[in-house]
């Protein structure tokens, strides 16, 4: 082997083990945020997909029950679906099917279809709808899918925390909008209460005609599974961010380059790869950080457990 060939040899494996060691932010899974930027915003902590294990097989019985749970969602007996694949992932087993509507996944653990998307022709006319309309339609098909998000008490209610129009060039326009779960600590009417972002979200995207085109939900029936009280102050927990973005090479944080996105109930199955997965909810502090290097923007998203000060998760900025 000559000299060049060795110093590729070598460039092209220190590139993978770069990559596989967790320091790269991962994007979202189907079941999440949507695709751009601005999803890895302080109002939308990231989520990174996990990769599933493969199902070589899923009993008979299995892809019946979840034809069932598509074609209620649907509301439509008539559609025929194939069966596709299965995953196993930490939140639940996927099993994924096509058909002439669109595709579907469903799953296996809480019995409900987790994300969808819906064919429909896009017209090449422009604008049609507006944001304010879109908004309209897509909240009354999340809530039409998953009521339970929905249901507020004093102690809960359920906020947009995304919204926004993607662009994606020759396959035309939509809206997207994520509505999460807020829950108060004691009470919302308490004076000095801690309102906290929980992990149960719908997603919904309404093209410019104003069809619904995805939807996909985050759902835990016995949220939340933490201590909504927190031992560490936002300043205590922002210090602990500060040392550790300092070890990343991030230094002199301006207050324009930080965002402090307060308390959120986090899942740990959405961890970045390298970070551990424990199936657990924390009560944690976000920050999110976009600091402009010598040569490139530094920084992430980090995520600071509000009880011991450990950190759950750090998403970097590419």
């Amino acid at each position: 082997m000559n000299q060049k060939k060795f110093f590729f040899f070598i460039t092209l494996i220190l590139i993978i083990c770069i990559t596989e060691s967790g320091c790269i932010l991962s994007r979202y899974s189907a079941a999440s945020i949507p695709d751009s930027e601005t999803s890895i915003s302080p109002d939308n902590p990231a989520r990174s997909p996990t990769t599933g294990i493969a199902s070589s097989s899923v009993p008979a019985e299995e892809q019946k029950r979840a034809e069932e749970v598509i074609h209620r969602f649907i509301r439509s007996d008539n559609t025929s679906l194939i069966f596709e694949k299965s995953e196993n992932f930490g939140y639940g087993d996927l099993l994924t099917f096509t058909g002439d509507t669109g595709m579907y996944v469903v799953n296996n653990n809480t019995g409900r279809v987790q994300s969808a998307q819906l064919n429909y022709s896009r017209s090449s006319e422009g604008l049609v709808i507006s944001q304010q309309d879109a908004i309209l339609i897509a909240e009354s098909y999340a809530k039409e899918k998953y009521p339970q998000l929905w249901d507020v008490s004093p102690i809960r209610s359920v906020n947009v925390t995304y919204q926004e129009m993607i662009d994606h060039g020759t396959m035309g326009m939509d809206y997207s909008f994520v509505w999460r779960d807020i829950w108060y600590n004691p009470r919302a009417d308490v004076l000095n209460h801690y309102t906290i972002t929980g992990p149960d979200e719908a997603q919904v995207s309404v093209d410019t005609q104003g069809h619904v085109t995805r939807y996909s939900e985050v759902y835990y029936p016995d949220s939340p599974r933490v201590n909504l009280t927190p031992a560490l102050t936002e300043e205590q927990a922002w210090e602990i961010a500060t040392a550790y973005y300092e070890k990343r090479g991030v230094f002199g944080i301006l207050p324009t380059e930080k965002t402090a996105s307060g308390l959120w109930i986090y899942d740990d199955a959405s961890n970045d790869i390298g970070w551990h997965k424990y199936g657990k909810h924390y009560l944690a502090w976000v920050f999110y950080v976009r600091h402009q290097g010598d040569r490139r923007l530094m920084g992430g998203q980090i995520f600071i457990d509000a009880n011991d000060g450990h950190i759950i998760n750090y998403g970097e900025i590419l």
